[in-house]
């Protein structure tokens, strides 16, 4: 119980962050209002808003027999606070059902809040790297979930994004390790490998 109440506050200030974070972009932005709408080669945009698409390759439950794939799709707010580094949001949720040839079903919801590190350049190409800390919730038939279903979270990793014009990029490519605590009735651990791309809508210049 006392673990859960943790998480619960986790979530809670996790949220409150990146709801101050919007609202702090949005007051900067403001500020700058003269080109509020994109930003060119080499600047440095005051905000970044994500949406992705995600495949998750995640732990078979204990009565399971090897790995499965997880299919869904998350947004981002990232908010640069200093030139390279900002501060990043990330709420995604992932799905599978029949997991092996079994009923079992999952599903997952995590939110993770913290820096990220982007080579802004003169190119068209934004390399990034990141370290998010938070929670995950767990939604499933398997019993050993319905103990507890939230569960400290940890994604490490990066991607590239590519600059279509002012305010469009892509991200072909992003890649992260997700660790989290999740009771599983053998280790009570689980490591995952999250991969996905999809679209940033920058606003700036900072």
């Amino acid at each position: 119980m006392k673990r859960m109440t943790s998480f619960s506050k986790l979530f809670s200030v996790t949220m409150m962050a990146a709801v101050l974070v919007l609202f702090s972009a949005m007051a900067h932005a403001q500020v700058k209002a003269d080109n509020v709408y994109g930003v060119e080669r080499g600047q440095i945009p005051v905000l970044q808003l994500g949406l992705q698409y995600d495949a998750t390759h995640a732990n078979a439950p204990p009565s399971g027999c090897g790995c499965f794939w997880m299919q869904g799709g998350g947004a981002q707010i990232d908010f640069v606070i200093h030139r390279n580094w900002s501060v990043v949001a990330d709420l995604y949720g992932a799905n599978a059902s029949k997991i092996n040839g079994t009923n079992e079903r999952l599903s997952i919801l995590n939110y993770v809040f913290g820096p990220r590190y982007s080579l802004w350049n003169h190119t068209k190409y934004t390399p990034y790297v990141q370290a998010l800390f938070g929670g995950s919730k767990v939604f499933s038939n398997y019993n050993a979930y319905a103990i507890e279903p939230n569960f400290f979270a940890l994604q490490v990793g990066g991607g590239v994004q590519y600059h279509l014009n002012r305010v469009l990029s892509v991200v072909p490519i992003e890649a992260n390790w997700v660790r989290s605590q999740a009771v599983n009735g053998v280790n009570d651990y689980q490591n995952n490998i999250r991969v996905g791309a999809g679209v940033t809508f920058r606003v700036g210049p900072r």
